[in-house]
């Protein structure tokens, strides 16, 4: 509503203002959400002297103060370019997600970032700076430095590739978590794909930095890394705001294809259309794209879905008969459960039995004795629990009693109240609207304001005629549904009879959802 400056969501009910909505949608908390606004409107925000600074702010300003020290340091290293270059990278890549490299002293940030003026306690609080025996060091050294950015484009912490002298040093190193960095909310590269994946409507996940950084850089620009740290559930989520489809491209190893179909599991826990790229066997998606760019599309174009591409790994393991049915059973099975459509349930049953040489009706019993895996098993956060999506049905309910109560409050209603409860009263049935006003009294305020913004224009008897038919198809299609999923049942037990019977069922139905609204037309005053 532009003229009260807030909005409202009709399928969630999310609520507030423009700060509100942005700091929901991209992720960020309202300095992140000013920030995005006032990008989009030309606006630039005045920086305070960073001595004033506090708290939060002062940890952005330190990272932001090493990233520029890491920038110049790569600069002026031109062994470390040229690796870059071997594997792919180019000058405008570097440049542009800000890669650096930390020199091989133990405290040459720390003394630039004191003489900056920041503190011991704000370089330890944010990720900069570790604390030993000797005092406090650099924690990233000899190392080319991946600065790691928030939902809004802020760095919030650094992940360092080992490169120089030192041995025994770990290939990767990431930041420790902080205020600003939580390890298992933040995906690599996702303040550069959220805009991409919305737009093409799947998110593809890749491992490491090269991963990504060369995906974006070949234009597949919907990917985002998990940096080498277990997938979580927060991260799902995050990408799930934005598309519910996601393309695993993990590493083509016996570990590339572990984290896959564990991350696989809690996806389809979410909700989640799940797919897989098979990789060549012993590449990566950085050095597939550095040698066949082309090849890395094609296989991405190629992607299967989850139980597809995980029946075809079974299939190339090698197992005899009895050893298959077994490995179907306790490796496949699991992930068939968690699908959220029955209707994709069926499919694959069907697609199983075929390849695996078993009757349909003996998976899908083992299939009710599968126990669906809570998300915490599969190493994810704490479940939260959250409201049951609203239903198509809902939402039809809801703007009916929205329009009934926003008539109700008006002065000079334009439709016959008595006329429109009698209507409802029908569709319902009595007891039935009894409920259904204190089902949705909670949310009485929300259902006005939804049919004062949708219906105050138009004519309103018509808009509740479309209503009325629409929640009639709804009940027509549920029970078309319920009548689908019983035959399905009567043909696989080869009860011909049953299955005639649901049959012609589904042809009524079917014929009535065709028919034009009925002719008992509501009319506005």
């Amino acid at each position: 509503s532009p003229s009260r400056g807030t909005y409202y969501c009709f399928g969630c009910g999310a609520k507030g203002d423009i700060f509100t909505f942005v700091s929901e949608f991209e992720g960020v908390d309202f300095r992140g959400a000013l920030e995005i606004l006032a990008r989009r409107a030309g606006v630039t925000i005045r920086r305070e002297n960073p001595r004033e600074r506090e708290g939060r702010e002062r940890l952005f300003l330190a990272l932001e103060e090493a990233t520029s020290f890491f920038e110049k340091r790569l600069r002026l290293t031109p062994d470390a370019r040229e690796y870059l270059r071997r594997r792919g990278l180019s000058e405008e890549t570097e440049e542009s997600w800000r890669l650096g490299f930390a020199p091989a002293g133990w405290g040459e940030l720390y003394q630039h970032l004191k003489s900056e003026g920041f503190s011991d306690e704000e370089l330890l609080g944010a990720g900069i700076v570790s604390r030993g025996e000797r005092g406090l060091f650099d924690r990233f050294r000899s190392r080319i430095i991946f600065p790691i950015a928030d939902s809004s484009g802020r760095i919030i912490c650094f992940s360092g590739r080992i490169f120089g002298k030192e041995e025994g040093e770990a290939k990767y190193l990431n930041g420790p978590e902080t205020p600003l960095f939580k390890k298992s909310e933040i995906l690599y590269g996702f303040d550069r794909a959220k805009q991409s994946i919305r737009k093409n409507d799947f998110a593809v996940l890749v491992e490491g930095q090269m991963d990504l950084l060369m995906c974006h850089q070949a234009g597949i620009e919907n990917t985002v890394a998990s940096s080498g740290t277990a997938v979580t559930e927060r991260h799902l989520s995050l990408l799930k705001r934005f598309s519910n489809r996601l393309m695993f491209a993990m590493d083509a190893d016996s570990a590339g294809l572990a984290a896959s179909l564990r991350t696989a599991k809690i996806a389809l826990g979410l909700g989640m259309e799940v797919k897989l790229a098979a990789l060549p066997k012993g590449s990566d998606p950085a050095e597939l794209i550095r040698t066949d760019i082309r090849r890395m599309k094609e296989v991405l174009g190629a992607a299967k879905h989850i139980i597809d591409f995980y029946l075809a790994a079974l299939l190339l393991e090698g197992y005899s008969g009895r050893e298959f049915v077994i490995a179907v059973r306790d490796k496949l099975l699991p992930f068939l459960k968690l699908l959220p459509s029955k209707i994709e349930q069926d499919h694959f049953v069907g697609v199983i039995a075929r390849t695996a040489g078993i009757r349909e009706a003996a998976i899908i019993e083992e299939l009710r004795n599968v126990r669906e895996p809570e998300l915490q098993e599969l190493g994810a956060a704490p479940k939260i629990s959250r409201p049951r999506p609203p239903s198509r049905r809902d939402v039809i309910e809801g703007r009916l009693l929205g329009i009934l109560w926003w008539q109700e409050s008006s002065k000079t209603p334009a439709i016959d109240l008595a006329e429109l409860k009698t209507r409802l009263s029908r569709l319902f049935g009595p007891e039935g609207f009894r409920e259904k006003l204190s089902l949705f009294l909670p949310r009485r305020e929300e259902l006005v304001f939804e049919a004062e913004i949708l219906y105050r224009s138009g004519n309103l008897g018509e808009e509740l005629n479309e209503l009325g038919w629409e929640l009639e198809r709804e009940t027509l299609h549920e029970e078309f549904e319920t009548e689908a999923r019983l035959l399905a049942e009567a043909e696989r037990g080869g009860n011909a009879e049953e299955a005639m019977k649901h049959l012609k069922r589904c042809q009524e139905l079917s014929a009535r959802l065709k028919f034009s609204p009925p002719a008992d037309n509501f009319k506005s005053h």
